[in-house]
């Protein structure tokens, strides 16, 4: 009798033995199942977000090719404020085209780097125009590091129309025009703030040739050793000088925007060099 009562105990025992293994078996079965579906989702999740992801910047570059088409062809471009769809990548883009650079002051976007030059579109612009450089307590104001320029106006001639007049001038910086003795005119060395930024060298009042409405001014830069911050100050104000274009693209809930600026475009730096001539004939081919 007792031998089957203990059998019968020995036997509860292990039945519940099993059940516990059982009962962890599942739950070990239940967690790692839960793990990878969850990680399995998460995969799916971010892979859907990098492809709307991709396909909004597609587009928001997509409404930036448009738009540099347009300023390419037609020299002007609308900004795009209703979005434009892709049906074939299923996202949209939106655009805004904003004109910068006018004003009677001008901070050029670049410092302009040894014997580099750039173009500055002065048309229509009138009076009298001053050229700024050497950026006060940074190493542009130490010795050699100070650029000499050369202004080349390039204007239209009222007549005949198609003729067009070349005026230059050179200086040197204040500090460095005697040891570089090559015939340049001397800055006015001083402490003047345009545009926020403090300038230690400054040109002469320029008087703009204005002989037609279109004229540009290209700014040569030698000796520098360390690329020179330019602004300009003038009587009239600049016309545009560049073009920001701000593209939004969207697919799904994922948004990417990309912004680009365009400068109007410019001759070459050795465009300059074609048109010194030493001789006393003209120039040919």
């Amino acid at each position: 009798m007792n031998n089957n009562k203990c059998r019968s105990s020995l036997f509860i025992d292990r039945k519940g033995q099993v059940v516990v293994w059982i009962v962890l078996i599942s739950v070990v079965g239940l967690t790692l199942g839960l793990s990878i579906a969850s990680r399995s989702l998460s995969n799916i999740q971010q892979a859907s977000e990098l492809e709307e992801t991709n396909r909004a910047f597609s587009a928001a570059e997509a409404g930036i090719e448009e738009a540099l088409y347009a300023l390419e062809s037609t020299g002007a471009a609308s900004s795009v404020l209703i979005p434009v769809s892709l049906s074939e990548a299923g996202s949209e883009y939106s655009y805004i085209v904003s004109e910068g650079g006018g004003g009677n002051e001008l901070i050029l976007a670049a410092p302009l780097t040894k014997d580099n030059v750039v173009q500055v579109n002065c048309s229509g612009m009138s009076g009298n125009l001053t050229v700024y450089w050497v950026k006060d307590g940074t190493s542009q104001d130490q010795d050699g590091n100070r650029a000499s320029l050369l202004l080349t106006f390039i204007s239209q001639e009222s007549v005949p129309a198609s003729d067009y007049e070349v005026i230059r001038e050179a200086y040197n910086p204040f500090e460095e025009h005697t040891s570089r003795g090559n015939g340049f005119l001397q800055a006015s060395s001083i402490t003047e703030t345009v545009g926020g930024i403090d300038f230690r060298e400054k040109t002469a009042s320029i008087l703009l040739p204005g002989a037609g409405t279109d004229q540009i001014l290209r700014i040569q830069a030698f000796y520098n050793g360390v690329p020179n911050t330019i602004a300009l100050k003038a009587d009239s104000s600049f016309p545009s000088q560049y073009h920001t274009i701000t593209s939004t693209g969207s697919a799904g809930d994922v948004e990417r925007t990309v912004q680009v600026t365009r400068s109007n475009p410019s001759l070459p730096a050795f465009f300059d060099y074609t048109l010194f001539n030493l001789s006393t004939n003209s120039l040919s081919k």
